[in-house]
């Protein structure tokens, strides 16, 4: 084809605006196709692959086509290079016969995905492809002048059907429609003559020319894929300052796929650290209501929540307070006592984590077993001298009962049990068992009620405000809970995403720990 030789091209491709209606189109999203798994019957109970560490994500059609949009915006956002090489052999005889640098421009008006039974199709409108092309000869002894070709395609509809069945996918159709292309050239009139000859026969063969290369694509995607990425990679400097180990590889792959009417669901497989072992999987059977096309569906096993947070160092101090001799935290007839003997006295309460936290699904709750050392110092300002009144770790078990109302996401929270363990303290060694059982008591008995009250009136009264800059409908999200898994559901808006305002709305809806002990 290039007589020996290899013909070197380097691209980079830049957005566009063609028209107020044109948007950014997005490139073949490869990894994320290769990446689809399960679907989910309307409205019907099915037996899904489930094992120890699930994240499954079901998926409506419209809430499809806006990720699509948003991902091609999202990519489309900043020029993007890549560099080919085309070679008749691996090390050919002769030198490079051309360099080419091209600059492209995609936009469409539109895309659309749409799901039926065992079967995805995905529709463009008004698709448009701007090129400028610089070449270089290197045709050596012939010498000619660099050459600027500018090339127009567009296709009024663009539409690709896929078939999946089972662990294989398929190419139904292919159509390109009202296509037009054209193909000038600014220095050599042969050169702009033979374009002129050859863009009719391309146009009646633009669909022979590029249908076939997807078909193949589809056809040798293979499933399921093991994958891995590591935290290191992903996640800013800061945070992986707290990742436990240098080696927090997460493998993934995906377990099955299946297509239904108006959505799909997605089901990933994942492990921490090391590679899969085998390819048995287990079978569980779960319900999930359907209702909008613009819905998204994710749930979580908790084990795999677990594994997670398994990767974090939870050795840090999360909290610092100090506690009035008079505040209501501390039992009546405790403040009168303490108040006694040093009305201007207090408590300095340093709360360090101990251990990862462990979350259970269960009968519609999640119960949170969580460890931290406490460290609880007197302070008298007056004398300006500081003494350790009890130094123990804390075990404690609770269950939380979250919902979002009106777009708020409140929690109840209900004391399930607690266990002390003493350190030191102002009391002889000889006491601890004593006073390990008077702290549980005053804990359980005597401050619980009165810190209740404190925490859901963050938790609960005021909770979390869900934020429209995050792409999504608050007043359409709920929490869901199942056996051993998680979830969450909501109506996708992606107008409305601001990731910036996002971050900085969840942060200001975060509640103040600090309205957890009055002064």
């Amino acid at each position: 084809m290039y007589f020996g030789g290899c013909l070197l091209a380097h691209s980079s491709i830049t957005t566009g605006k063609i028209g107020d209606v044109l948007q950014e189109l997005v490139l073949p999203m490869t990894n994320v196709v290769e990446e689809v798994v399960v679907v989910l019957r309307w409205g019907a109970r099915h037996v899904l692959p489930l094992t120890t560490s699930d994240v499954s994500l079901d998926i409506g059609s419209g809430a499809a086509s806006q990720l699509l949009r948003e991902a091609a915006h999202q990519l489309l956002s900043s020029p993007r290079s890549f560099y080919l090489s085309f070679r008749t052999h691996r090390e050919p005889l002769l030198l490079p016969l051309a360099y080419i640098k091209t600059y492209n421009r995609i936009s469409y008006s539109n895309v659309t995905v749409k799901f039926y039974p065992d079967t995805i199709r995905l529709k463009a409108s008004s698709v448009r492809i701007n090129s400028k092309s610089n070449i270089t000869p290197n045709i050596w002894p012939v010498s000619f002048g660099d050459e600027t070709i500018d090339l127009a395609v567009y296709a009024g509809d663009i539409e690709l059907a896929v078939r999946i069945e089972e662990k294989n996918a398929r190419m139904l159709s292919c159509s390109l429609r009202d296509t037009t292309v054209n193909a000038t050239s600014s220095n050599y009139w042969m050169v702009g003559t033979l374009l002129h000859m050859a863009t009719n026969p391309i146009r009646s063969h633009l669909q022979q020319l590029i249908c076939p290369s997807i078909s193949n694509y589809i056809s040798n995607i293979e499933n399921p894929v093991i994958m891995n990425v590591s935290l290191s990679e992903i996640l800013p400097a800061h945070i992986r300052d707290v990742i436990n180990t240098a080696d927090s590889s997460l493998f993934y792959r995906l377990t099955s796929i299946t297509v239904e009417e108006k959505h799909i669901l997605i089901v990933t497989q994942i492990k921490w650290k090391h590679p899969f072992e085998s390819d048995e999987i287990s079978y569980a059977n779960v319900s999930v209501k359907w209702n909008n096309e613009d819905r998204i569906i994710t749930w979580i096993d908790d084990t795999a929540v677990n594994d997670f947070l398994n990767q974090i160092d939870w050795n840090f101090q999360w909290m610092e307070e100090t506690i009035a001799v008079t505040s209501p935290v501390i039992p009546l007839s405790s403040r009168e006592f303490l108040s006694t003997l040093c009305s201007s006295c207090y408590f300095l309460l340093n709360v360090w984590a101990h251990g990862s936290p462990i979350l259970t699904a269960t009968n519609g709750t999640v119960v949170l077993e969580k460890r931290d050392k406490l460290n609880l110092r007197v302070v008298n300002p007056d004398k300006n001298v500081t003494s350790i009144f009890v130094s123990m770790f804390l075990s404690v078990t609770a269950e939380l009962r979250p919902v979002i109302d009106s777009g708020t996401l409140r929690t109840l929270v209900q004391l399930l049990d607690t266990n002390v363990v003493m350190e030191s303290g102002a009391f002889p060694p000889s006491w601890s068992f004593f006073v390990q059982d008077l702290i549980k008591g005053m804990i359980t008995e005597m401050m619980w009620p009165e810190m209740r009250k404190q925490i859901e009136e963050l938790t609960y009264s005021e909770g979390i405000r869900l934020a429209t800059s995050c792409g999504i409908d608050p007043q359409n999200t709920e929490i869901l809970i199942g056996e051993g898994r998680l979830g969450f559901s909501t109506t996708l808006n992606l107008q409305s995403l601001e990731p910036q305002q996002c971050l900085k709305d969840l942060k200001s809806a975060l509640p103040n720990t600090a309205k957890l002990f009055p002064k």
